[in-house]
C-alpha cells in the first residue's frame, strides 16, 4: 500500500477499506456528498463537528478521536495518530 501524505487521501483509502461508498459516509455525519469529496481531494478540511462524526464513521478508536480531530483540521500531522501510521503502514 502507498504511503500516504494528505488527510483526504488517507479518507478516501480508510473509506474503500471499510467499503463505504461516499455516499454513504455522507449519510453517516450528516453533510453533503459534495462536502466529503472536496475532503477526499484536499479541497476542505472538515470542521472540527464533522471531523468528531467522522471519527466514529471510520472507527478510530476511542482514545485517539482528539488527535484524530486535530489531523483532520490540518492542525496536526497525519502521522501523528498511532493508528493511522499503523494503518498506513500496511495492516490494514
Amino acid at each position: 500500500m502507498m504511503d500516504t501524505y494528505f488527510f483526504g487521501e488517507w479518507l478516501k483509502q480508510r473509506r474503500k477499506q471499510l467499503r463505504l461508498t461516499q455516499r454513504e459516509v455522507a449519510t453517516a455525519v450528516y453533510c453533503s456528498l459534495a462536502m466529503i469529496k472536496k475532503i477526499e481531494a484536499d479541497e476542505r478540511q472538515p470542521s472540527a463537528e464533522l471531523a468528531q462524526a467522522l471519527d466514529e464513521t471510520l472507527q478510530i478508536p476511542t482514545d485517539q478521536h482528539d488527535v484524530f480531530v486535530e489531523i483532520a483540521r490540518g492542525e496536526r500531522p497525519l502521522t501523528s495518530l498511532p493508528f493511522l501510521k499503523t494503518m498506513s503502514g500496511g495492516m490494514w
